[in-house]
């Protein structure tokens, strides 16, 4: 099943894949995120996060960081969690100019108060995607988080303008609590029973069985990080799945008929 897969999360990080833009408006509201069509792992998605310096520029907007909280200057938290995560993970790469440190982090709240960070500072060329998977320190339980990122150096609390050493660029994709997200490609098994078309999709995708049949298949839709997106039950000849309030992205559509169950990969654009 594919939950027993590393889909699984404790808790859920908003667009975490960066498939949905404008970030503004899907859960990063904070900072001067770039949509770059650089993406890792392959097949996971269309999109991933490019942040960018502006060296000697004074205005917010010069700077390259992106975040959840929920206004600049904010250190609150952003969104609601469960479970217990235990580490922040991802895929990044970067491009330092003159000594510039990324920073990749996550906070962890209860109540409204910090029980815990996770941050990486990067101070090397990083040119290739690579995954980070970064431990929070030690703490009991808590119920919110919030998540960001920088092309230069910072602090957790900070006041002030940091400073950017040199146009440096910092590239973010496929963010979790826990388990690195991976290839979706051996999802579909070898031997089909249905297909998908068309997939990619775009408003609709219809269920082609081998075999004519009335019987009814249960469906379950699951984005990349093991988030239930969609269930229903299909019944009649003709078998199809209204995707019109679906974001873009990439799916795991699990199908339930009779005695089978098949995993399927889709692409929703």
């Amino acid at each position: 099943m594919l939950l027993a897969m590393s889909f699984m999360v404790h808790a859920q990080i908003p667009n975490s894949g960066f498939e949905n833009w404008p970030l503004e408006d899907n859960g990063w509201p904070v900072g001067n995120p770039i949509q770059s069509t650089d993406t890792f792992p392959p097949g996971i998605g269309e999109y991933s996060l490019k942040l960018v310096n502006n060296e000697g520029g004074t205005n917010e907007s010069d700077f390259g960081y992106c975040n959840t909280f929920p206004f600049v200057g904010s250190w609150d938290p952003s969104f609601p969690i469960s479970g217990h995560p235990n580490s922040f993970t991802g895929y990044f790469k970067f491009f330092p100019i003159n000594g510039d440190t990324a920073v990749i982090g996550a906070v962890l709240y209860l109540n409204g108060d910090t029980v815990s960070t996770a941050i990486l500072r990067v101070v090397s060329p990083v040119t290739e995607w690579t995954s980070f998977n970064i431990p929070f320190n030690t703490y009991e339980t808590a119920d919110s988080a919030s998540a960001g990122f920088s092309a230069y150096n910072w602090e957790f609390g900070q006041e002030g303008m940091p400073i950017m050493h040199g146009n440096s660029e910092l590239y973010i994709d496929n963010l979790n609590f826990d388990n690195l997200i991976s290839s979706m490609d051996d999802l579909s098994p070898t031997n089909k029973h249905l297909k998908l078309h068309p997939n990619p999709a775009h408003g609709v995708v219809f269920l082609a069985m081998d075999q004519a049949t009335t019987d009814e298949v249960c469906i379950n839709l699951f984005n990349v990080t093991g988030s239930l997106v969609l269930a229903k039950k299909l019944s009649g000849t003709v078998k199809s799945i209204d995707l019109h309030n679906v974001g873009k992205g990439v799916y795991v559509l699990e199908c339930r008929w009779a005695n089978r169950t098949e995993n399927h990969k889709l692409v929703v654009r």
